[in-house]
């Protein structure tokens, strides 16, 4: 074929032919943005599977629940039971004083009014005189010798002291209290004028009894005593464990002033508020003539 016979076409016709449902369908940027990509979620860890037990709690939950975390409230109501223990067994001393021990002497009437606290035991007995010329000289007397122990409140709210006046008041169920062991310790009772001792004697401890305490026990007991007179005559007095008055004959010792040593102490038990030498009343008998 020869150059000129060359067909020739428009440009028009050069032009690719497109149908026109061929022609080719264009997607919105946005759409294309999300549908052609895909996106992952964030990591999460993996499920932790089910104990034997079919419990779904995590292991956060467990450690919560540690054997530790509730150790913690059972020593505190432990602690606190403790505490209360020990309250109540100090608490109803029949005294709300610490003090120790104190050398100074008082007097009889330095002691203060002595209240009248109830009492649910028998009051020892006070044997009559054997002599029937001996009358009681210690309404008369005054005593001294060392300071009582402070005031306190009793199991009953009640304010107590107690003065030396307690030995002489009639009632079993006060006492005039040392602090401590009052071993060594010395009473002394003066008479309005010079008599002659037939009888002397004492309950040697506080012989109170109050629901729930015995105040007896609880305190110190005297056990042994040496009675010293004016003209020379020097007794001693051995003291039994009972709430009885006891009381010994006295061959006609002639004095003004009687002093009563104190030898020995029953030992101590229990808190340091009980550690207290008592004695609830004393006796002596003569006659003045």
């Amino acid at each position: 074929m020869f150059a000129d016979e060359v067909p020739t076409r428009s440009p028009e016709q050069n032009a690719t032919r497109i149908r026109d449902d061929e022609t080719p369908a264009v997607q919105p940027f946005a759409d294309r943005a999300y549908t052609d990509q895909t996106f992952a979620p964030d990591w999460q860890p993996p499920a932790e599977p089910a104990d034997a037990g079919g419990s779904h709690r995590s292991g956060t939950d467990r450690r919560k629940r540690s054997p530790l975390v509730w150790m913690v409230p059972l020593l505190l109501a432990m602690v606190i039971a403790a505490g209360i223990g020990v309250w109540l067994g100090t608490r109803g001393d029949d005294s709300t004083d610490t003090s120790g021990n104190d050398d100074s002497s008082q007097a009889a009437t330095d002691g203060g009014s002595p209240s009248a606290p109830e009492s649910t035991d028998p009051s020892p007995t006070i044997p009559p005189p054997e002599d029937a010329d001996a009358v009681d000289l210690g309404a008369g007397a005054t005593a001294s010798g060392p300071k009582p122990r402070r005031p306190g409140t009793d199991v009953n709210g009640k304010r107590v002291a107690y003065p030396l006046t307690n030995m002489f008041d009639g009632s079993p169920t006060t006492a005039y209290r040392i602090a401590g062991d009052a071993s060594g310790r010395t009473v002394t009772f003066s008479l309005p004028e010079e008599a002659t001792i037939k009888e002397v004697g004492m309950i040697n401890g506080y012989a109170k009894l109050d629901p729930g305490a015995n105040w007896y026990d609880r305190n110190r007991k005297i056990t042994k005593v040496e009675w010293l007179f004016d003209d020379g005559t020097t007794v001693e007095q051995t003291l039994r464990d009972t709430t009885d008055m006891q009381v010994m004959r006295i061959d006609d010792a002639v004095t003004g002033t009687i002093r009563m040593r104190i030898v020995s102490v029953s030992g101590h038990k229990g808190p340091p508020l009980w550690d207290v030498t008592a004695i609830s009343e004393v006796v002596l008998r003569g006659s003045t003539d």
